[in-house]
């Protein structure tokens, strides 16, 4: 049965039960927790109080505690093989870290306040979004920038890599739009928009479908939006939350509708079949 993290802004993280809908666990880290991420039984949060926690799933205790950026880490991603993780942080920096032994390995430095991060498939690429409307692309070998755009005319609050093959880039937007771009060249394919729907916050997340083949988002309305990624057209409106819709999820494995996850700022998590 899969496992959901939740974040929150009370320093914690919990393990829900996705059949019974009651937490497992809860990990705690003492400061507003904006993004979590999952490899296998480790649990990386960002933090606010400008640091990476990991935690042992098994043990619920912190195995590291990263303390390298200058301001608040608003973003985290493991590598596909969990032997890394990456960081973006208000400080305009994204940072790589070893998994393992907890050493910083390298800083890439941005103009502008990272907001999201994603790896690509095989892990050699890093995507991040910024609050300059831009999403840049990085070497993680080297600690290259690749390349850079800039498709939104506000601040991007999520990025993430298509599950199959990885051509191409979901991004999300305070300009209340979500775009398909090329992985190869950051050019925008498709724009996915409703009339209805508001980007609530700065990291506001947006994810694929495990198949690649539908997209989901949270609005600033309550509304759960799910998009056609080939067609475009936003397949339904999911109306349950009564309050701005922070981030939502889908979980790996599964087909058709099930297991797709909505949190809300009241503290509210929907399980949509």
């Amino acid at each position: 049965q899969p496992v959901l993290l939740s974040a929150s802004s009370d320093g914690s993280v919990k393990m829900w039960d996705t059949a019974s809908g009651r937490a497992k666990s809860t990990l705690r880290g003492g400061q507003p927790i904006i993004d979590v991420d999952v490899y296998d039984n480790l649990v990386a949060g960002a933090s606010t109080d400008r640091s990476v926690r990991i935690w042992d799933m098994r043990t619920e205790r912190i195995k590291f505690h990263g303390t390298g950026h200058s301001n608040k880490v608003h973003a985290v991603r493991f590598s596909p093989d969990g032997r890394h993780m990456v960081t973006g942080s208000t400080d305009r920096t994204l940072k790589l870290w070893d998994t393992l032994s907890g050493r910083e390995v390298r800083t890439l430095r941005s103009s502008s306040t990272c907001n999201a991060v994603d790896f690509s498939g095989e892990g050699a690429t890093v995507v991040s979004g910024h609050q300059d409307g831009s999403v840049r692309l990085w070497d993680i070998g080297t600690g290259a920038k690749i390349d850079e755009s800039k498709p939104h005319a506000n601040q991007v609050t999520s990025c993430r890599f298509s599950p199959r093959g990885g051509m191409q880039i979901l991004t999300c937007s305070r300009d209340n739009k979500l775009k398909l771009l090329d992985a190869r060249t950051l050019q925008a394919i498709s724009t996915l928009s409703h009339e209805s729907f508001r980007v609530a916050q700065n990291w506001s997340r947006a994810t694929f479908s495990p198949d690649g083949q539908y997209v989901v988002a949270g609005s600033a309305t309550g509304t759960v939006h799910v998009w056609e990624t080939i067609t475009g057209r936003c397949r339904q409106n999911l109306t349950q939350h009564q309050t701005a819709v922070s981030s939502c999820a889908w979980a790996p494995g599964t087909g058709g509708w099930q297991q797709v996850a909505s949190c809300d700022k009241n503290g509210y998590i929907n399980m949509w079949d």
